[in-house]
């Protein structure tokens, strides 16, 4: 091999590594590799950051609805801490601009204020007490005779054909306990039991809860799987040694349940509004998500200034969505273990590790050298001509309904589980929705990769309507699998999320990018990024938790998916229409030739970033 072959190759080599990896060639030929210490801690905090984030931050809705809230009421506290989110940050970036002795301590106090309020929400208590029937019956459903149920109105008999319905302990498996009697006092129980409780109003619980029927002495454990019209009858599924007490005779069952939450608010007596614990939740919630944009904003600006303009940060942030996509998974197999066969599941190993490993970024940050935040300019004398062109404020429609089709899945797509879960038992439900964000990091790699390609090929406003169509598949690909298939092929609809968000969002990008006149680019991402992060996000957790409560999880996201489905028609038609005005009045910019730079003159026609490498999606006619 040649010398120039050599350096060909070693290049190569070196082209390959990471940029925390520097080489050094002697004079002899001989290597020494130096590490970087500064991308190393960056990596790590990133790696630390999200994967302490992973274990809790995607299961707040769920734990929510466990604790006691409703589905549509945590949808709308969502959106509004996410825009209580965007009000508070400035102040707080203003702040540590002002006074620059402040900037480090305010990115570690809020990384530690992120810990903190992350897993304090461990401590917080249900909002509402849960449900509890003081007077329920025992039905044995392989003795098949009617008896008269005492307590009757003007005790007229209630006759059961295909079951035995008995209102106290002495009545319940009355021929074995006679024949066994000597034996033991204790019966088994057996599969065949049911409670039968009086349908008197619709205060029914909702299926798929942890219940205790508390007999004379004896615990029972129950799980509530389905209800009838004339009474609300639950199955016992009792475990094989579950045992109960039949001596003294002639008490009533009690039936409490540790978790889950009535059908009607009206049954359970206060609403979560008023309790403290849910007041404590949601501010608990709002400290940890401006804290956590906070965190984003210093550490991306860091990264920007440690490495320069020409450094891959996307090399950098890329161990965010490690850390994200491997502690999710092992979050949720710790709450599983833990929780043992229990529909209720108990999150304090989640919690656990939240504190350890956010315990350990606050050191890392605390060794990371903070710059100033860069401040967005606000020139809107030169952003007003932007705003008057029809075809960007249609960009600006279009990235907050990509931003509610991408965000529904994100948000909801746990709760749909959660039904699946009742409807196909696993015990590892928790495990399965960890493995959900480990596919979406997964999937997402590779198109944030050679997204800059395929963008640059296709052009992004063409490519955009692409992407609405993804989300309305995937969508629909979710819906079919909450109406008939098995909670596991959820994961492989969440593939999907590589191309929608791995795509999505640098489309969005590239698309404001192209709109930016010059000075005021950091003004134009900031309305991309409030359209498709804020109000897309907020849009998506208000509407679709009142869906939810209307139509159901499935249904709900198959009406997003005909959602989908008609703004990629709409985005198609309106694009192709604005294109064809603004080429008529000249104000369509076009793509910057190649080989020009940046200080060059340009005509009227050009397209005013002139840095840009990517093809324009379309050229007006000269």
């Amino acid at each position: 091999m040649g010398r120039k072959q050599r350096f060909s190759l070693y290049h190569n080599l070196r082209a390959s590594l990471p940029s925390s990896v520097n080489w050094k060639i002697s004079s002899s030929g001989s290597g020494k590799m130096e590490v970087n210490t500064s991308t190393l801690t960056i990596k790590l905090h990133y790696f630390l950051f999200f994967g302490g984030l992973a274990p809790v931050m995607p299961f707040l809705l769920v734990m929510s609805v466990q604790l006691g809230a409703s589905v549509s009421l945590m949808g709308t506290v969502g959106a509004l801490v996410l825009l209580l989110t965007v009000l508070l940050k400035p102040f707080i970036s203003a702040f540590a601009d002002t006074f620059p002795w402040s900037r480090k301590p305010v990115f570690v106090g809020t990384v530690l204020l992120t810990c903190l309020s992350l897993s304090s929400l461990s401590f917080i208590p249900p909002f509402l007490p849960a449900p509890n029937y003081k007077s329920t019956f025992i039905v044995d459903k392989s003795v098949n005779y009617s008896v008269i149920l005492s307590g009757a109105s003007d005790l007229d008999a209630l006759h059961y054909s295909a079951s035995t319905v008995f209102n106290s302990c002495s009545h319940v498996f009355t021929s074995q306990i006679t024949a066994e009697q000597k034996a033991s006092s204790k019966e088994s129980t057996s599969s065949h039991l049911m409670i039968v409780i009086p349908h008197n109003s619709s205060c029914e619980l909702e299926a798929g809860r942890d219940c205790q029927f508390t007999w004379t002495s004896a615990l029972l454990q129950l799980t509530l799987v389905n209800s009838s019209s004339d009474f609300s009858t639950y199955a016992v599924a009792a475990p094989g040694d579950a045992s109960v007490q039949c001596d003294p005779p002639g008490y009533a069952g009690s039936l409490h349940c540790v978790g889950g939450v009535w059908t009607d608010r009206l049954c359970g007596g206060a609403s979560p509004l008023q309790s403290s614990s849910f007041w404590s939740f949601v501010a608990l919630m709002v400290v940890a998500s401006v804290a956590y944009t906070i965190v984003n904003s210093f550490t991306d600006s860091l990264t920007v200034d440690t490495l320069g303009p020409e450094s891959n940060y996307g090399s950098q942030r890329l161990w965010g969505a490690v850390g994200w996509g491997l502690m999710g998974p092992i979050g949720g197999l710790a709450v599983d273990v833990w929780s043992g066969y229990a529909q209720t599941k108990d999150y304090t190993p989640a919690f656990f590790m939240v504190f350890v490993i956010l315990s350990f970024d606050v050191i890392i940050s605390s060794r990371l050298k903070v710059p100033a935040l860069k401040p967005s300019g606000t020139a809107w004398a030169t952003m007003k001509p932007v705003l008057q062109r029809p075809h960007f404020l249609l960009f600006l429609l279009f990235s907050v309904v990509n931003g509610v089709l991408c965000a529904v899945p994100f948000i909801y797509l746990f709760v749909l589980q959660e039904e699946m879960s009742a409807r196909w038992p696993t015990k590892h439900i928790k495990l399965t929705q960890g493995l959900t964000v480990l596919v979406r990091s997964l999937a997402e790699l590779p198109c944030l990769h050679y997204s800059d390609r395929i963008l640059a090929r296709w052009g992004a406003d063409k490519f955009l309507s692409a992407i609405l169509l993804l989300h309305a598949t995937r969508l629909a690909l979710t819906a079919a699998a909450g109406l008939w298939w098995p909670v596991w092929t959820t994961l492989l609809v969440e593939l999907l999320n590589g191309p929608c968000q791995g795509l999505g969002y640098p489309a969005v990008v590239l698309c404001a990018k192209n709109f930016s006149p010059d000075g005021v680019s950091n003004t134009v991402q900031s309305l991309a990024n409030v359209a498709y992060e804020t109000l897309g996000y907020a849009l998506a957790s208000v509407l679709s938790g009142f869906l939810i409560s209307w139509v159901g999880s499935a249904r709900m996201f198959l009406a997003w998916a005909v959602v989908g489905c008609v703004a990629c028609l709409l985005h198609v038609v309106s694009s192709s229409v604005s294109r064809l005005r603004e080429q008529q009045h000249n104000l369509l910019p076009t793509c910057t030739p190649r080989g020009r730079g940046p200080d060059e003159s340009r005509s009227p026609g050009e397209n005013i970033v002139s840095s840009t490498r990517f093809r324009c999606p379309w050229r007006p006619k000269r």
